[in-house]
């Protein structure tokens, strides 16, 4: 309800700058204590990425917490919403330049989709989770995802699926050779602080 109230009245560019201070800046306390740092994604709005002053406040949060662009991957989301595609387009070319990284999520279910997949150059595509729930049921569900995990390989993306909830489910997206799984049966919402803690015992 928060994020359809804050998309609603044009709120989303401030959601979004508060999320990237709360996470540089536990990023950076991680650095300080060396520990070790996961690899990040972070949801914009379509609104931010067409924003020159977040382009802005962006590269001065980067300076300001001093985090590795390389941990960071930013999810491009409401790609119905972005009303520039030059500007989303020169966004993404500026923040991969100096090593962060790209996705597209929720990809399938936007009309002007494959648009996106041809003109933004992102790294990784996220299949959206209606394609993937019943895709062990669900022969439609089943072609449409091989059709959109074929199409991001042949175009250099690797892939990511949704809602991968249970064995069943990934056992099939393991046979189409989807790349990366996100979903419950993968491993439940747990806090940063926990990530990491389990993430240095795996270190260790």
């Amino acid at each position: 309800d928060f994020i359809i109230s804050a998309e609603r009245h044009g709120y989303m560019s401030e959601v979004d700058r508060w999320v990237i201070k709360q996470v540089f800046s536990w990023i950076s306390q991680m650095m300080d204590e060396q520990k070790v740092v996961p690899h990040l994604s972070i949801n914009l709005s379509g609104n931010s990425i067409t924003d020159d002053s977040f382009m802005e406040y962006l590269f001065e949060q980067i300076s300001e917490y001093g985090v590795g662009t390389n941990k960071i991957c930013f999810e491009i989301t409401e790609t119905g919403t972005i009303s520039n595609m030059v500007k989303a387009t020169d966004f993404v070319i500026e923040f991969k330049n100096i090593g962060c990284k790209f996705s597209i999520d929720d990809f399938g279910t936007g009309l002007a989709s494959h648009s996106y997949l041809r003109e933004l150059p992102v790294d990784y595509v996220k299949i959206d989770g209606t394609f993937i729930s019943q895709i062990h049921k669900n022969p439609k569900d089943y072609a449409m995802t091989k059709s959109i995990n074929d199409l991001a390989h042949f175009l250099g993306q690797e892939t990511i699926a949704e809602f991968a909830e249970n064995e069943e489910v990934i056992a099939k997206l393991r046979e189409l050779g989807v790349d990366y799984l996100q979903g419950w049966g993968i491993g439940k919402p747990i806090p940063l602080p926990e990530l990491a803690a389990q993430l240095e015992l795996l270190e260790k």
